[in-house]
């Protein structure tokens, strides 16, 4: 989430606390505050808190930045992005798939991701741009059905049989994908390059509580 959109909903917020502050004087909103809205932000702050601390337990000491101290693995997974509206992001997972490839620290490839409408293919465009990276061809596998980031993992050990593996992506990306792949007895390590998305955006929070509690 960029700066522009976090300001908008940061205001959009703060206008919604002072427009039920300002409707305390009416006894249904008051009720509703007290008994609804006041316990809804208690628990969601304690399970924002809760599953950031699960996720980051199980992540620690497993993310790299740093391909020189990163160990070898012999498949990366590289977790899909939409180019269009994310190239940032879908630029760094290309460059750190192809650092790990160029300095030894993985053999193959699996691109994952989501298949759409107007030649919308999220696998495809990270294999060809692997492939002008200097990858060759043959070490890329397209994973078509990795619409989630669970999936994505998931479908790594049981269909293409990899339960090992390298997650590349952001880096608070890559801390989610190794607590998920934790909990479905994948042994993963995270690697990330450059400095976009290492500040955790507000949303993956949320993606956080999911992945503790309902996935």
């Amino acid at each position: 989430m960029n700066a522009f959109r976090l300001t908008i909903l940061s205001i959009l917020f703060l206008l919604i606390v002072i427009g039920i502050w300002r409707m305390q004087k009416y006894k249904a909103v008051k009720l509703i505050t007290r008994w609804f809205l006041i316990p809804f932000f208690v628990l969601l702050l304690v399970s924002i808190f809760i599953s950031n601390s699960i996720v980051e337990k199980a992540a620690k000491g497993k993310v790299y930045s740093d391909v020189n101290l990163i160990p070898y693995r012999e498949t990366a997974l590289v977790l899909g992005v939409y180019k269009n509206t994310a190239p940032e992001f879908f630029n760094k997972r290309i460059d750190a798939a192809a650092i790990l490839y160029k300095a030894g620290k993985v053999k193959n490839f699996i691109v994952s991701g989501a298949d759409g409408p107007d030649n919308y293919d999220e696998a495809a465009d990270m294999k060809f741009a692997l492939v002008s990276k200097g990858v060759p061809d043959s070490l890329i596998i397209m994973d078509k059905d990795g619409d989630h980031t669970i999936n994505s993992i998931i479908r790594s050990k049981e269909v293409f049989h990899k339960d090992q593996i390298t997650v590349v992506s952001q880096s608070y990306h890559d801390v989610r994908a190794i607590y998920i792949a934790s909990k479905h007895n994948v042994n993963a390590i995270g690697f990330y390059s450059g400095t976009v998305g290492v500040i955790t955006p507000p949303k993956e929070y949320a993606s956080r509580i999911k992945a503790v509690f309902f996935q």
